[in-house]
């Protein structure tokens, strides 16, 4: 039997982040591959989930995730990834390594170039970022890290433009080019729900008359949430629906108070993962812009409009869909003003108009942006099932 075999230093038992989109990622595989699927990552914290395992063959274990931001824990997990790499290469006999790029990604590429064995790597993020937002003294060994790991892959995808700009130096002229492979969504998952039922179901305890505009993702620096915040100064008949947690939180409240808009923000922290349809269904429009310092392509508009709900978002390659499809509304730069004036187009809609919008938004992204079409690009042919039987199998 092929084998086939994914290495990532995530914790596939995470409901955030990464997590989320690595356990995504490994379960359309499964799902689309003739392959035997063999899993090297760290010993989840929690239990995997069911749909997980049921297109996983075998699993190999690293060391658990304790503090992934430390260079003595990369060590560490490289260190034994090395070695279970190897492990299951002799066991396996692959046809192929698929590897989610980390910042200490060292041993699958020169092991797969050495025993002659495709190397397809996936870059999600930039990596190595040298702004005011992450630093690390460790920047030229990453940096190394990263030309190593692109230079001898034989496939490389990447999530969004600005990933194959900062890396495509590392590529020789006689290499496959980088390819662009968009972040996706679970349609199954993330599917729409009544507005009035949702409200009812979320634990956010939402003005039934009101336009609410939502925001699903971690409280982080890049996700521009203080001109969200600013914006709804100007915009006093809106409410914000804040779902999850992260390092600005506490910032963000305290601005909350100082702009004495507290009446129209409701925060409700991180909320389990199956539950988030509902509060995004509980919302008219969401909110998911691009930092130009940190490019990004954020999951969360595609879950949006997976929900059937129109997004508010920053211009970028990635994101020009929006527009064309008339899906939302995009904005030139992400300032308080453009975003209350996005934040008036969008409230001022018809909600025939706004429901049009999710429609169409969905539409696009069950065409172009799910898992399993992110599992098809990075996957060769031969390791593919025909469609037909992954539509009767997910059926």
């Amino acid at each position: 039997m092929t084998s086939l075999i994914f290495v990532s230093t995530n914790d596939l038992s995470k409901t955030s982040g990464s997590g989320v989109a690595t356990r995504e990622i490994v379960r359309a595989i499964g799902s689309v591959t003739t392959a035997d699927l063999c899993v090297i990552c760290p010993d989840p914290a929690e239990t995997l989930s069911t749909d997980l395992r049921a297109v996983v063959d075998r699993f190999r274990f690293l060391p658990a995730e304790t503090n992934p931001g430390h260079p003595l824990w990369h060590a560490k997990i490289e260190t034994a990834l090395g070695w279970h790499l190897l492990a299951a290469i002799r066991v396996e006999r692959p046809a192929a390594v698929v590897t989610r790029l980390a910042q200490s990604t060292l041993f699958p590429a020169p092991i797969c170039r050495a025993l002659s064995i495709p190397y397809l790597l996936m870059v999600r993020g930039v990596v190595n970022r040298d702004d005011e937002y992450d630093r690390t003294k460790l920047s030229a060994i990453v940096e190394q890290v990263v030309r190593l790991n692109v230079s001898l892959a034989d496939e490389v995808t990447v999530a969004f433009e600005a990933v194959r700009e900062a890396i495509g130096d590392y590529r020789r002229l006689d290499q496959s080019h980088i390819e662009i492979v968009p972040n996706a969504v679970d349609p199954e998952r993330f599917t729409p729900v009544n507005r009035e039922e949702a409200r009812v179901a979320c634990e956010a305890d939402l003005p039934p008359d009101t336009f609410v505009l939502g925001f699903v993702g971690t409280l982080a620096e890049r996700q521009m949430l203080p001109a969200l915040f600013r914006a709804l100064s100007d915009v006093p008949d809106v409410h914000l629906l804040v779902v999850g947690s992260g390092p600005v939180g506490d910032r963000l409240r305290t601005l909350t108070a100082d702009l004495t808009i507290e009446s129209q923000v409701t925060f409700v922290g991180q909320v389990p993962y199956n539950a988030v349809p509902t509060y995004i269904g509980a919302c008219d429009a969401a909110y998911g812009v691009v930092n130009p310092k940190r490019p990004s392509n954020p999951i969360k508009v595609y879950e949006y409009l997976a929900c059937e709900r129109p997004v508010l978002t920053s211009r970028s390659p990635e994101m020009t869909f929006v527009e064309h499809k008339n899906a939302g509304v995009v904005i030139e730069e992400v300032t308080p003003a453009a975003v209350a004036d996005a934040v008036r187009e969008l409230r001022d809609s018809t909600p025939n108009r706004r429901r049009e919008m999710g429609v169409r938004g969905r539409e696009y992204v069950l065409a172009n942006h799910t898992w399993a079409t992110v599992a098809r690009r990075v996957l060769p042919d031969t390791l593919q099932r025909p469609r037909a039987h992954v539509e009767e199998a997910e059926e």
